[in-house]
């Protein structure tokens, strides 16, 4: 199902739909559905939805995930619940199976799991950062597809096109001719790039 092309951007993200409250329905047995709330996600509709007994997150994917990669990635999470990580697995539809598809788009759905804050505070994040840490230490040890390892788009940037990578952005910024504070932000980040790529080249050997 991927078309080799990734989009990226908010205009290509999938929206709330009937479409998409018919699949949670016919696929899930979700219905009555009230209030609806976007969890937000730059990739992904993260939807919390909500029937007459619970709290889901109704999960739609872009189009260019495939099943190897979806199946890949709901294997991993798994794999982390059943190492004792807290990590929401995926529900299964009414059938069995791990997921449903909505046209050319695959849906999962998970337990909402309510939170008390986001890792936006020096202390939250001196919290939050040892469980990522065990996260990838669990991970370093799962045997993933090809499809897992590689992701068709990633957040990430390899440490060797940082700068350059970083620059890159930055110039279509300052290119937008914006405001002062996004010019501002420009600068900022070339120079935390810079000093990022610095240590990076300092510490060729550590672990990735």
């Amino acid at each position: 199902m991927i078309s080799g092309k990734i989009e990226r951007g908010l205009a290509q993200r999938p929206q709330p739909s009937d479409d998409l409250f018919r699949v949670l329905a016919d696929r899930y047995g979700i219905g009555n559905i009230g209030e609806t709330s976007d969890l937000g996600g730059s990739s992904t509709l993260n939807l919390l939805v909500r029937d007459d007994e619970r709290e889901y997150v109704a999960r739609v994917y872009r189009r260019w995930v495939t099943t190897g990669r979806l199946a890949a990635m709901q294997d991993a999470r798994r794999y982390l619940a059943a190492a004792g990580i807290p990590c929401a697995v995926p529900i299964p539809t009414i059938d069995g199976a791990s997921w449903a598809a909505m046209g050319d788009r695959f849906i999962e759905v998970e337990s909402y799991v309510v939170a008390n804050g986001k890792m936006d505070t020096w202390e939250r994040l001196e919290a939050g950062l040892p469980l990522l840490g065990r996260i990838h230490s669990r991970l370093r040890t799962h045997q993933s597809t090809a499809e897992g390892r590689h992701a068709p788009a990633s957040n990430s940037i390899a440490p060797e096109n940082l700068v350059s990578g970083v620059r890159k952005g930055t110039q279509r910024l300052r290119g937008w001719e914006g405001s002062a504070a996004e010019r501002e932000l420009a600068d900022v980040a070339d120079a935390l790039a810079e000093r990022v790529g610095q240590a990076e080249r300092a510490m060729p050997e550590f672990p990735r």
